[in-house]
């Protein structure tokens, strides 16, 4: 048995520290309103924080850091290291720091749309924020001898172009030793498919693990024949998630 406590990285609960310590770095959408997810929605009422705010950077590596340094754990997970969506962010920090990087106003898409020049450089400059605080995690970890899994977008690029993930570059840089794409697939044909695709998406350098959602339908045969379709596809192993 091996334990690697899972954090959600730049999300929140209404009641959770970040959202009283930090209340002004929350994410914005392109209307200037802060980010949330009601309290009826899949995961509960979440607020959403801007991964370009330093301090909310040095507060999710802070509860890292406490685990990492006071618990006889066997590595940390990361989940929700993303952006909420599209729609993000456009705070006062992100607006700033694009005007500096571009020299322009950022536009409603971000500077993703083919008409923008910066396309390519302005989707790396989204995700820089995101995988800054990944490789900041994964030094402290492997410094201790311990591992560093992540719960990540399972179709690309939407992964990079909708959250900001850029997963595939964690793992050629050697960031994580794990990697969890959540394809939650209850059919063991796209199970296969989702897991060919990752594997050439993750290469040899982070041990593949799907990421299945057990449907209360499903019995334990069910369950193992989506695992064996994984497998077969090329997955190193399967992890297995239920909210509720």
């Amino acid at each position: 048995l091996r334990v690697q406590p899972r954090i959600c990285v730049f999300s929140d609960g209404p009641r959770g520290s970040l959202a009283s310590r930090e209340p002004s770095a929350r994410c914005l959408d392109a209307r200037g309103e802060p980010i949330s997810e009601p309290a009826g929605s899949e995961f509960g009422e979440t607020l959403w924080f801007c991964p370009r705010n330093p301090a909310v950077c040095d507060y999710a590596f802070s509860l890292f850091e406490e685990v990492l340094r006071s618990y006889p754990v066997d590595g940390v997970h990361l989940d929700f290291i993303r952006y909420a969506g599209p729609q993000a962010c456009f705070c006062p920090a992100c607006r700033e720091d694009y005007r500096r990087r571009f020299g322009a106003e950022m536009p409603l898409d971000k500077g993703q749309g083919r008409e923008n020049p910066d396309c390519a450089a302005a989707l790396e400059w989204r995700a820089e924020p995101v995988t800054g605080f990944v490789r900041r995690l994964s030094q402290a970890a492997h410094e201790r001898g311990l591992a560093l899994s992540a719960a990540v977008f399972p179709a690309w690029p939407h992964a990079l172009t909708g959250v900001g993930q850029d997963w595939p570059a964690w793992c050629a840089e050697g960031l994580l030793d794990y990697v969890f794409p959540m394809s939650y697939a209850a059919v063991p044909r796209l199970a296969a498919n989702y897991a060919r695709m990752h594997r050439a998406l993750a290469g040899s350098a982070a041990r593949l693990w799907e990421g299945g959602f057990r449907n209360g339908w499903m019995d334990g045969a069910q369950v193992a024949g989506l695992a064996r379709a994984a497998v077969e596809g090329g997955a190193d192993g399967v992890v297995l998630f239920r909210y509720d």
